[in-house]
């Protein structure tokens, strides 16, 4: 069987509202419930958009280091970096440095 090779996972905002219910061991029952859950949701998101660090724009990025290289160049549309790992592969054995 051939296969695409993509991987989609989206929840339509009205499964991640049952989901959460479900988590917190509740359940959807109304209407109000389900609007009072999309409202705190977009304040939620207004917060995270507010304090600055979206985190549906960040991305992981992987670049090879060289020995000896003093300093590497951002892409153009790179604006921060937000965390660094140095990883060390030697034979079997791995050590990441934060």
């Amino acid at each position: 069987m051939a296969t695409s090779g993509t991987k989609t996972f989206q929840l339509t905002i009205a499964d991640t509202i049952e989901e959460a219910y479900e988590l917190a061991g509740l359940e959807l029952r109304t209407g109000y419930d389900a609007e009072t859950a999309r409202r705190s949701l977009n304040i939620m998101f207004a917060d995270w958009s507010n304090r600055g660090v979206n985190l549906w724009t960040i991305e992981q990025v992987t670049t090879n280091l060289t020995s000896g290289t003093n300093s590497y160049t951002l892409n153009s549309y790179d604006i921060d970096i937000v965390s660094a790992i140095v990883r060390q592969i030697d034979g079997s054995t791995t050590t990441d440095i934060q």
